[in-house]
């Protein structure tokens, strides 16, 4: 014999709550009741409280959309650099312009979201850093190596790229 079970949910509650809140603070209402509705129903919080959950929910809300805007900013901005030449290094116009084809959904988009950025060519630049900086340790962790030794290299010789640069330096990452 199977019983079947007739919930109802009494929402009068929240019906009497989204009365005193403006149809347009409705979506923080419904925050607010998510996360301290209970509180209030017991009386454990009072409505000015309440209220002031729901305005912290708004303000909240509006910074984070002033975050994205910027960040959209940004990376349009980047897009630009790219597009204006500004950035000379071909490795590192292929490496953006990846990222910018992938558009909100890529690493640079998150990048740029998470981090306190002034500019696009501060965006670039930190996102190559970063980047790269990942990378090594990426590699460190496959090849179960360290990198300190060569991450420690500062002068900028070491780094070239002619076939008498590389053979000057035993750059062997592995006899360390």
């Amino acid at each position: 014999m199977t019983t079947f079970l007739k919930t109802t949910h009494d929402d009068s509650f929240e019906k009497s709550v989204y009365v005193h809140f403006p149809k347009s603070s409705h979506e923080f209402v419904k925050t607010a009741l998510y996360y301290h509705g209970y509180e209030l129903e017991t009386g454990e919080i009072t409505m000015q409280e309440f209220e002031s959950h729901v305005s912290g929910f708004a303000v909240m809300q509006s910074e984070l959309e002033k975050q994205r805007i910027d960040a959209l900013n940004l990376f349009e901005g980047i897009r630009k650099l790219v597009a204006d030449g500004e950035i000379k290094s071909t490795r590192f116009v292929k490496e953006l312009s990846e990222e910018l084809s992938l558009g909100t959904d890529s690493m640079l988009a998150w990048f740029i979201i998470s981090q306190p950025l002034k500019s696009p060519m501060d965006a670039a630049v930190s996102f190559l850093a970063w980047n790269h900086t990942r990378a090594l340790f990426e590699l460190e962790e496959e090849c179960d190596v360290s990198l300190d030794d060569f991450r420690d290299q500062r002068d900028h010789g070491l780094f070239g790229t002619s076939e008498s640069e590389i053979s000057m330096v035993n750059f062997s990452t592995l006899s360390h």
